[in-house]
Formats: structure tokens, sequence, C-alpha cells
């Protein structure tokens, strides 16, 4: 009776350790599957080249204000996710002021971050020009062949800034300035 007994006690003491090693397992099977579900989705953002004069896309998921930065789903060659920084523009920052001594433009902040939303829509093709405060400084346009910097001077969501537009590419986009 007392090798019955026995058995008994190491048959429930095996089934307890049975039924931790499976929810053990069970977990670890859970937190691989998370990560390796994590890497695939980094595997579908795409890295493009943003040095001084390369075309890149900008896929739009954010846009902070009238002339950027506009947050893109791709990232840089360093891994780090594209800001772009419209070039040769500005618009009010979110203290309602601008960095320009010709003078801000009449749109508001809000008004112009709309107005660059509407513009940009879910896609643009930029060019880079340069880097600014960490930004890739670009000329943009919608996947139509809309000029976004030019069209934001144009509606008066933003003016033109010569100090980053010395080659004059947005002075025809000032209203009533057409040469």
């Amino acid at each position: 009776m007392g090798a019955g007994v026995a058995q008994t006690s190491a048959g429930a003491w095996l089934r307890r350790l049975d039924r931790h090693l499976l929810v053990i397992g069970a977990v670890i099977l859970m937190a691989v599957a998370f990560i390796a579900v994590s890497m695939l989705g980094r595997l579908g953002i795409q890295t493009v080249d943003t040095s001084a004069g390369r075309s890149f896309p900008c896929t739009v998921v954010k846009v902070m204000d009238g002339d950027g930065p506009v947050i893109c789903d791709e990232e840089d060659q360093e891994g780090r996710q594209v800001q772009v920084r419209l070039r040769g523009i500005e618009a009010r920052d979110g203290d309602g002021n601008c960095r320009i001594a010709e003078g801000c433009p009449d749109m508001s902040w809000t008004e112009a971050r709309e107005v660059l939303i509407r513009i940009a829509g879910a896609r643009m093709n930029c060019v880079s020009r340069d880097s600014y405060r960490g930004r890739v400084d670009s000329f943009c346009s919608t996947l139509s062949g809309v000029d976004v910097n030019c069209e934001m001077v144009r509606m008066g969501a933003a003016v033109r800034w010569p100090e980053f537009d010395p080659e004059g590419r947005l002075r025809n986009c000032i209203p009533g300035q057409r040469s």
C-alpha cells in the first residue's frame, strides 16, 4: 500500500510540474512571437538617402506646423525617422512668432498647419537641400506635382525666407509678385 501512495504522490507532482512547464513554455513562446512580430513591423519602413541634392519620398505621419517639421514614416541611412523642414519658407511657430525679419504671415500657426496637412496629403516627394536643426531642409511636391513650399506662400500660410531661398525659387509664389 505504501508503494501505491508513493506512486500517486509522484504522479500528482509530475502533473503539477507538467502544468507549470506548460505555462512557462507558453509565456516564452508568446514573448518570442511578440519580438518576431515587432521586428517584422520594422521591416516595412523604407530607408532613404536624404543627403543634399537627393530626391526621397515622405509618407506623412504628422505635421507639426506650417513649415515643418513634417514627420515621415521613412528613416534616413542612420536609422532616424526623417523630419522635413520646408526650405525657403517661414510660418508662425506654436508661440505665434516667427524668426524672419521681413515679417510673419497673417495666418496663425494652427491655420498654417491645417493648410500644410491639406496640401501635402499622405505622401510627398522631396529634394534635400541641406540639414536644418536636425531636419532635412527640402523642397517638396505632392504626388500630383503641386509645389508644396510655393503653395504655402501663395496661400498666405507662410512667407518666403530669402536667406533660405537665395536662388529666388519661391519669388514668383508671393501673391502679386509674378515676373
